[in-house]
């Protein structure tokens, strides 16, 4: 409540929204932790992450993908190499743009 507005904070609501299965509740989060602001790289490319899992934890793989897709291309300490071993991302094993990604494609 002293901090509404930040993002880093906003970005795990949303994580726990989505873990509760507050779908719309989540959805909204994500769209306020997305929206453009004057966030750092480091702080955006964790949201990223957070949002990426709490797209898994409401079962929407494709939009997961984007998230992880984009933090990649950004740069960050996750690595395709950290995602098949981080036991969160283990429902994406086997699909195929994960597998993609695997393989740096």
């Amino acid at each position: 409540q002293a901090t509404p507005n930040d993002a880093q904070l906003r970005g795990l609501y949303a994580l726990m929204l989505a873990y509760l299965g507050r779908g719309a509740e989540a959805r909204a989060e994500i769209q306020r932790v997305l929206a453009p602001t004057s966030l750092g790289f480091a702080q955006f490319n964790y949201n990223l992450l957070n949002v990426a899992k709490a797209e898994l934890a409401l079962g929407d793989r494709e939009r997961a993908m984007d998230h992880l897709e984009e933090l990649l291309k950004r740069g960050h300490y996750v690595t395709r190499k950290w995602l098949l071993v981080d036991p969160t991302f283990a429902s994406l094993k086997g699909h195929p743009r994960f597998e993609q990604l695997q393989q740096g494609k």
